[in-house]
């Protein structure tokens, strides 16, 4: 938060944290977190994005390259 120039004393961020993450699982979301600390902007979350997956092993992909995509959509 002192990064973005915003108040970053402990006992803010924890107040923040407890606000956007009520379930404590260390997981904030750039939505949620857009829209307490800059509202007016206007901001463009993607509907959907390629996610990639690689395990390490070289046998486990075809011709031992990723080819493995998955496109979430929110």
């Amino acid at each position: 938060m002192k990064a973005l120039d915003l108040v970053s004393e402990p006992d803010y961020v924890n107040l923040m944290k407890s606000k956007l993450d009520p379930e404590g699982l260390g997981v904030i979301l750039v939505g949620q977190f857009l829209q307490e600390f800059f509202p007016d902007q206007d901001s463009v979350i993607p509907n959907s994005f390629p996610v990639y997956h690689y395990n390490g092993l070289k046998q486990s992909n075809h011709n031992e390259k990723v080819r493995y995509k998955l496109m979430l959509i929110l």
